[in-house]
């Protein structure tokens, strides 16, 4: 590795992370302005794009700086290669066609930093016969998913340390690793990358068959935890006992009985409207009598010692009609109506006259 070099940033953020203008790429400018370390930017959304900052910006760069770049790739990555802004995927054999001519250029010294969530897996464009037709000397990156803080605190150090002439591989590799927290940061240079690039395809296929066994298990549990549910919803019903059904059709059959009766009163009650609009306006002389030897004379209805006045006191006091026949069940509902006639005349209730009476409704005819 030499540190007389400049950093050739292509980026391709997610389109949240572009429309949030927070991206690593322009973090990353940042610490490379105040360690005076030279940089190109290039901000990539779709191939076109991508392409022209893989060849003629580093040619311009290159003619520039008069130095060798770094390339770092500041884009989302996964095992299989590289998202676009645009969605546009590229897989690790197609990056590699990109990086290989540059390669090329610098005689077989590019150095590639993969910034981005499974860098790592970028050493699957190690996979060739010849060890000439490398796409680069060494890669950096990691295999975990990391967040952008992360990431850009790791090739701030990573750089850093790399300009300050602090870059035995070990050292530089503790130093990220301490800064950044991405416990697997990592570095695989030309001589050993394509004996390590077996051992690296077994973690890369032990991590995907991780995850799918952890989908497998996950599927399962979910089958269980079904199956649990089921099992815990028919115990529930077995739980409803014979004498809970019971008291549930109880409870139906008395609300019903309760709605009848309810129909029952309300009818009951229009009939007595009925009845009382066909009753005679003169009923009272029919079943109200004066008998002087029957409480002192006062009005009372015939056939009873229950005068008028106890009758239209308790009308006037809230009781219905169906409260007093049940107090009184020797006088009928006419009664009733009959006592309330002979109250609405006006008469004085003691002893009066039917003579009186007479004078008195002629004189409201008249």
């Amino acid at each position: 590795m030499s540190a007389d070099f400049y950093v050739h940033i292509v980026e391709s953020p997610s389109p949240e992370e572009l429309r949030g203008g927070l991206t690593e790429g322009k973090a990353l400018c940042a610490v490379l302005d105040i360690a005076g370390i030279l940089y190109s930017y290039s901000l990539t959304v779709d191939l076109d794009q991508f392409h022209i900052a893989m060849t003629d910006k580093v040619d311009e760069a290159i003619d520039e700086f008069r130095k060798p770049p770094i390339l770092h790739l500041s884009i989302h990555g996964s095992e299989l290669g590289i998202q676009l802004t645009d969605q546009n995927e590229l897989l690790w054999s197609d990056l590699a066609d990109y990086i290989r001519p540059i390669n090329e250029i610098l005689n077989g010294g590019l150095g590639v930093c993969m910034s981005c969530c499974g860098g790592a897996h970028g050493a699957q464009m190690a996979e060739v016969i010849r060890r000439e037709r490398l796409p680069y000397k060494w890669l950096a990156g990691s295999f975990a998913d990391v967040a952008i803080r992360d990431v850009a605190l790791a090739y701030s150090v990573f750089y850093c340390r790399f300009h300050w002439g602090d870059y035995d591989d070990g050292d530089l590799i503790n130093a990220v690793r301490a800064a950044s927290g991405i416990s697997d940061f990592g570095i695989w240079d030309d001589e050993r990358i394509q004996e390590e690039y077996e051992q690296l395809v077994r973690i890369i296929r032990a991590k995907r068959v991780e995850r799918i066994r952890a989908k497998q298990m996950e599927r399962i549990r979910e089958r269980i935890r079904a199956k649990q549910m089921e099992r815990i919803r028919e115990e529930y019903v077995e739980k409803i006992t014979a004498r809970k059904r019971e008291a549930i059709i109880q409870e139906t059959i008395d609300r019903v009985l309760a709605r009848r009766r309810e129909e029952s009163r309300l009818k009951a009650q229009a009939a007595r409207q009925v009845r009382k609009e066909q009753i005679s306006p003169i009923l009272y002389k029919e079943r109200i009598v004066c008998n002087p030897q029957i409480l002192a004379g006062k009005p009372t209805v015939k056939g009873t010692r229950i005068s008028v006045e106890l009758i239209t006191d308790l009308l006037e006091g809230g009781s219905t009609v169906d409260d007093i026949m049940q107090g009184y069940p020797h006088i009928t509902e006419e009664d009733i109506e009959a006592c309330r006639q002979y109250k609405a005349t006006g008469a004085k209730l003691s002893n009066v006259t039917w003579e009186d009476l007479d004078a008195i409704m002629d004189g409201k005819r008249a």
